[in-house]
């Protein structure tokens, strides 16, 4: 078993339970493709794709193509962290941590919380509700939803989770564009792993678009006017999950 078998048979359960077409799954590696090519550290910046071009790729575990795995190339950032009163001294605009919630579902991904492989999204949605009661804010709040999904199919189900849109219409939110740069809701601007690398894209990165942006050096990625931001991480078999809100401000 490999993690592009259980991206495989969750990918399947996932667009069996809500109706989503393996065109919008595909749909979510063109429109990381579009942030990532905005990014100059990203492995495929140069590189546009189509959802015609994801889905003719080889085939690795059904239905996962080739362009819709995990890249592994690991790298690194860093970033400061202090207390507010500190940040103030030495940073005219600071990127504040506002609030986080974490939670761990299994060891053995049949011992889910949810478990169902069609709704593990459920077991997310109170972490991420509990991350926004904690800052005072809501998905409706967000600028920006930076989520790391290791597959296409992750990145829905943490954004039904998210509360972007109704559950199970997140698919159809990206295959609409809105998830894209200029689109209403900018999701994964950091390119995620398909199209960048693993942990550098997945770590640190997402607390550095949010100071990137307060201290207005995000460059051609960067969603303007942009003041809060969620990101969320996880690892092993989908075991955990880890919602962060960050903000260049703290609410009143």
């Amino acid at each position: 078993m490999t993690y592009n078998a259980l991206a495989a048979m969750v990918t399947q359960a996932y667009m069996a339970y809500t109706g989503t077409t393996i065109e919008q799954v595909a749909a979510v590696c063109v429109a990381c493709r579009k942030w990532a090519m905005l990014q100059p550290n990203a492995m495929f910046n140069k590189k546009e794709i189509t959802v015609e071009k994801v889905l003719s790729s080889r085939m690795v575990a059904y239905p996962l193509t080739a362009f819709m795995c995990n890249v592994l190339a690991d790298g690194g950032t860093a970033f400061i962290m202090t207390t507010a009163e500190k940040a103030k001294k030495v940073c005219d605009k600071p990127a504040y941590i506002l609030s986080d919630s974490s939670s761990y579902s299994h060891r053995t991904i049949t011992r889910s919380k949810s478990r169902d492989l069609n709704k593990m999204g459920e077991a997310m949605t109170p972490v991420a509700r509990e991350a926004y009661e904690r800052a005072g804010l809501g998905p409706e709040d967000m600028d920006i939803y930076q989520i790391y999904g290791s597959y296409p199919v992750l990145q829905l189900i943490v954004m039904d989770a998210l509360g972007i849109c109704e559950p199970g219409k997140s698919g159809a939110l990206v295959e609409s564009g809105e998830t894209s740069p200029g689109g209403k809701y900018p999701v994964t601007t950091n390119g995620r792993p398909s199209p960048s690398a693993h942990r550098y894209r997945c770590g640190h990165r997402p607390a550095r678009r949010i100071g990137a942006a307060a201290a207005g050096q995000g460059g051609r990625g960067t969603v303007e006017g942009a003041k809060f931001l969620i990101e969320n991480t996880g690892g092993g078999a989908f075991m955990d999950c880890h919602f962060t809100i960050l903000g260049k401000e703290i609410p009143g």
